[in-house]
């Protein structure tokens, strides 16, 4: 019933990405950054020029939403997981939130996200992506090992209706023994706190 806009910047504007965030979050009311390492073309050689963003986004109190989808030629060089492992010990204040759990590379984000509380991991389009792999079986033993604690479910759904893609998701999580309660959690209430 609700829409809750993220701000995007580019990270390679330096303090104009700053200030325009800053605005995006003060004025416009927007609930949080996204930051797509493959399409905005960073990666974790770029780490000094994200780090201020996050800073930014923690002294702001607002998450951050980083695409971790592995795709495309340069997707093992961008290194994002490593970039977000990296990004969450500098800024343990920082709100980070894997989008995709890391797609295929999901057990290195669990690997992450329990060494670092600041860590949520979002499990949108993977599932379908990945639907009848071993990485769906294991979006499913990361689910259960995190008890469904800092487990989200976003709205990024490239090419596949959202409703479509919320059903299928249910479908799964419930053949996998999720109880309502975790279920709820993953589905809005774990996100709640964190969009205030």
């Amino acid at each position: 019933d609700r829409l809750v806009g993220f701000a995007s910047v580019e990270p390679s504007r330096g303090k104009a990405a700053i200030d325009e965030f800053e605005r995006a979050v003060q004025d416009l009311k927007l609930r949080g950054l996204k930051l797509h390492p493959r399409l905005q073309g960073f990666g974790h050689a770029e780490f000094q020029q994200v780090l201020p963003l996050i800073r930014k986004a923690a002294d702001l109190n607002v998450p951050v939403v980083l695409d971790t989808f592995v795709y495309g030629q340069a997707a093992f060089r961008a290194k994002v997981v490593e970039l977000i492992n990296d990004l969450a010990e500098a800024v343990p204040v920082a709100t980070l939130i894997m989008a995709h759990a890391g797609g295929s590379r999901v057990l290195d984000a669990l690997v992450v996200a329990k060494a670092h509380k600041n860590v949520y991991l979002d499990i949108s389009f993977t599932l379908w992506y990945y639907q009848g792999s071993s990485v769906e079986s294991d979006v499913g033993f990361v689910v259960r090992k995190m008890n469904a604690e800092r487990i989200l479910y976003g709205s990024d759904h490239p090419e596949r209706p959202l409703l479509d893609a919320y059903r299928e998701t249910r479908d799964i999580l419930e053949r996998w023994g999720l109880t309502t309660r975790q279920q709820d959690a993953i589905f809005g209430g774990n996100l709640a706190p964190l969009l205030r």
